[in-house]
């Protein structure tokens, strides 16, 4: 199982890709209605959706031809390669 290091507005986050993304989805409910009435998973699969609004498509079919080891994996990797997304990962482990 994979463990990240994350950083988030400010702050850095560690653990599996669950626990990091469980994490950020509650910070961006403070924010919008709609993202706290989703559960983990929708939350996860509302970003991998989402993806291709917002990476470029070559980048996307790059990642999309990856193997994760969960969508949470997946998620997370798509989050932080939005440029609009202010989570980084700064590390990958395990």
């Amino acid at each position: 199982m994979a463990n990240y290091t994350v950083f988030d507005d400010g702050k850095t986050i560690k653990g599996d890709a669950r626990q990091v993304l469980g994490q950020l989805h509650a910070e961006s409910s403070r924010d919008s209605g709609e993202i706290k009435k989703m559960s983990l998973d929708k939350y996860a699969r509302a970003v991998i959706e989402d993806a291709p609004y917002f990476l470029p498509r070559t980048l996307l079919k790059a990642l999309e031809k990856e193997k994760f080891e969960s969508e949470y994996d997946r998620a997370l990797a798509y989050l932080g390669q939005m440029s609009t997304s202010r989570v980084r990962i700064l590390q990958v482990t395990g």
